[in-house]
């Protein structure tokens, strides 16, 4: 792994200390504020499709909220990706991936009152390997940002989708191509 991953890994796992200190010391925050009632569990199904590439991802986490709006979260990620299935098949290849997930959601608009639909911001750190032949040192890192909508179908559970766009990865050759404004869509229910 070169130094710039590294940093960049640093100034994520930064972000993310920062955010938990700001929220513990918060003067909203309660004696209560490590409580069962504030752990949240589900998943996600997401999928990404371009000219010539498939890609299918199934992603269990646990989370908690650390105050009404903000929640953080962390899970297991499973990809499945396909190139040359449309278009140009002279070059074929799948890859199975597995790794996991940091991420955060932040409520900042709410609709309705007894069912609410809430609009939120959404930033996830991935890390993945590639577990197609026993590779494992193939490794892939993205950090990806997005909105999303949650709808309640009681006080606690919810069904989402999120548009995410990947901001920054850990590929040496790195930049911007067309494709890289394809959004990650994930699809999921927590509860």
């Amino acid at each position: 792994m070169c130094y710039s991953n590294i940093r960049h890994m640093k100034k994520i796992c930064l972000i993310f200390v920062v955010m938990l200190t700001v929220a513990v010391a918060s003067p909203t925050a309660s004696a209560q504020f490590f409580s069962k009632d504030r752990i949240i569990y589900g998943g996600g199904f997401g999928f990404n499709i371009t000219d010539d590439w498939l890609l299918l991802r199934l992603a269990p986490e646990i989370g908690y909220q650390l105050f009404s709006p903000w929640q953080i979260s962390v899970g297991l990620n499973y990809q499945y990706s396909e190139y040359g299935i449309w278009g140009n098949t002279s070059y074929r290849s799948a890859s199975h991936l597995l790794g996991y997930n940091v991420s955060t959601r932040l409520d900042f608009v709410r609709f309705g009152q007894t069912a609410p639909t809430k609009l939120f911001l959404y930033a996830a750190f991935i890390d993945e390997f590639d577990i197609t032949h026993r590779h494992t040192y193939d490794r892939y890192s993205d950090f990806r940002a997005g909105i999303g909508i949650r709808q309640y179908f009681s006080s606690r559970s919810s069904l989402y989708l999120i548009c995410a766009w990947t901001l920054w990865d850990n590929d040496d050759q790195w930049k911007w191509v067309q494709s890289d404004w394809n959004p990650h869509v994930s699809i999921g229910v927590q509860f």
